[in-house]
């Protein structure tokens, strides 16, 4: 049978079950392990014994909900297809980006070393990578991104 001790930080669960999700310590036997237990109600033994201590304000810390789930984050890289499906949701073609990068070399905004190296990576990529400093270059350059975290959220976006 097992025994808990050191309840605390119970955090309902917000599912409409009336359970918690605490913070105990359990010995199922083999010594006592500090672990995260689910207690739900009519869930029977060991259960039921967490949500009476609850209820009887047997625990340390105090009722909170759930903290938030951490963001999730962005791939280290997008498929060719998926990033120009997604660039396609923004109005962007693979022809307006050769474009822009034409207006760019006219207006001696960018050598035409870099050009060609950026049309290399539009034209021949299988994959882009989040990044790589000359797609964070091209993004802000056209508008779609200021920064690094801006970039990220295209990719989170795209991914999804």
């Amino acid at each position: 049978m097992s025994t808990f001790r050191n309840l605390r930080d119970p955090h309902p669960l917000g599912d409409g079950a009336d359970g918690y999700l605490v913070t105990l310590e359990i010995d199922a036997g083999e010594g006592w392990e500090e672990t995260l237990y689910v207690a739900r109600p009519n869930g029977g033994g060991l259960s039921d014994d967490i949500l009476a201590t609850i209820i009887e304000g047997n625990f340390t810390g105090a009722i909170s909900p759930l903290p938030p789930l951490p963001a999730p984050a962005p791939p280290a890289s997008l498929q060719r297809a998926a990033f120009w499906l997604y660039l396609l949701t923004l109005g962007q073609t693979r022809a307006d980006i050769h474009a822009a990068l034409d207006t760019m070399l006219a207006a001696n905004q960018i050598t035409a070393d870099y050009a060609a190296r950026l049309r290399i990576k539009i034209d021949d990529a299988a994959v882009y990578e989040r990044l790589d400093p000359d797609l964070l270059d091209m993004a802000q350059r056209l508008g779609l991104a200021a920064d690094q975290a801006a970039l990220d959220a295209h990719f989170l976006a795209a991914a999804g």
